[in-house]
């Protein structure tokens, strides 16, 4: 529905964090949503419409891919799921640090993959049994969680480096999807870089 939509826009648009720009992809959703989104943001976010059926590992490839041709590249981009927004769940308030701190983490750990915490199909029990395949609580706390070669975890929100961008023939993710299979190649494609997979935790 719209007001989803729109919560989430809101709060991408709502953080502390200057350097940024918000680009809306779809091909499966409603034209007259997509229109409504449109109306409401005008130039305030970017708009890719895929007239097309594709994956969303497709969508997310060719929304930068556009992005990049129009505006030129960025040090970074970010995939956020349809369905996550930058409110805390529990208690329903924005968090306005949460581009800020991903960046900094994916800095931190010179350009890696950085993934954010979410209260849904996370997996991360794949990479260790003391954590829940889906928990409503924030699992990872003391440390960002990293991830090592021949593991993986569901991404619903992800930074990638433009370094991979350039190194992939412009691609950031492979566009075949099956569930944990797509995830289970960014610890390699994060090593043929040079670079690492980690969670961040929570701050």
């Amino acid at each position: 529905p719209l007001d989803h939509y729109v919560k989430c826009i809101d709060s991408f648009l709502d953080q502390d964090f200057k350097d940024y720009q918000v680009l809306l992809s779809a091909c499966k959703s409603d034209p007259v949503l997509f229109n409504n989104l449109y109306k409401k943001y005008k130039d305030k976010i970017s708009y890719v419409y895929h007239h097309g059926i594709y994956t969303v590992n497709t969508t997310f490839n060719k929304a930068v891919q556009e992005y990049v041709k129009e505006k030129g590249p960025a040090e970074s981009y970010m995939f956020v799921d349809s369905g996550c927004s930058f409110y805390n769940p529990e208690i329903d308030t924005l968090d306005t640090t949460i581009l800020k701190n991903t960046y900094d983490t994916f800095k931190r750990y010179d350009n890696s993959i950085i993934s954010l915490q979410t209260n849904s199909d996370e997996a991360l029990q794949t990479i260790n049994q003391k954590y829940k395949y889906e928990s409503s609580k924030v699992q990872i706390v003391a440390e960002d969680l990293y991830v090592p070669l021949g593991n993986a975890l569901n991404c619903h929100v992800t930074m990638f480096s433009h370094k991979m961008y350039e190194a992939y023939n412009s691609k950031l993710i492979p566009d075949v999807f099956r569930a944990h299979c797509t995830e289970s190649t960014f610890r390699y494609l994060a090593a043929a870089v040079n670079t690492k997979w980690y969670v961040m935790k929570d701050q």
